[in-house]
């Protein structure tokens, strides 16, 4: 065999090796950022509503805006998901989701639509010391309460949901 066929056999051989190699997508390493977290719930007209930014720092920025609304009484079921504006996120709340939005565990999460699977969980608690979830009511005597985070968090990413 000559030297240039063997050369274009090899490099051949190497192209076809590398494109059968599986791809191999790196881990999520910077965080979700959450900003813009409000929460508000009437007692009286049993409405409650909730909305965030999710910004994720580990697909070029992206951000969505999540809004939930739910009826207080009965709440969301723990485990509940809801999409975000973007499909490719969601939140979800393990504990479910009731009137008491002062303390509130929510996840999250990307989507099957998303190529990295992410999840990230934080709790918001009004009453932990030097809290940034701040809660009070909105009109005093009639039943609501609305909750703002002071600011922007990080929220560390873990890989998988």
């Amino acid at each position: 065999m000559k030297p240039t066929t063997i050369a274009t056999l090899l490099a051949t051989a190497a192209t076809a090796a590398a494109a059968a190699s599986p791809v191999v997508l790196p881990r999520a390493s910077g965080p979700f950022q959450l900003s813009d977290i409000s929460a508000q719930v009437s007692t009286t007209t049993n409405t409650g509503s909730m909305y965030l930014i999710v910004v994720d720092t580990n697909e070029h920025d992206i951000a969505t805006g999540c809004n939930v609304t739910w009826t207080p009484t009965p709440g969301l079921t723990p485990g509940t998901v809801v999409p975000c504006d973007y499909a490719a996120y969601a939140l979800s709340f393990p504990d479910g989701l009731y009137a008491d939005i002062a303390d509130i565990y929510l996840v999250i999460e990307t989507t099957a639509e998303n190529i990295l699977s992410e999840s990230a969980n934080i709790t918001l608690d009004a009453a932990a010391s030097d809290s940034p979830w701040i809660c009070g009511g909105v009109e005093e005597g009639v039943g609501e309460t609305k909750c703002e985070y002071d600011g922007f968090v990080d929220v560390v990413v873990g890989s998988g949901v």
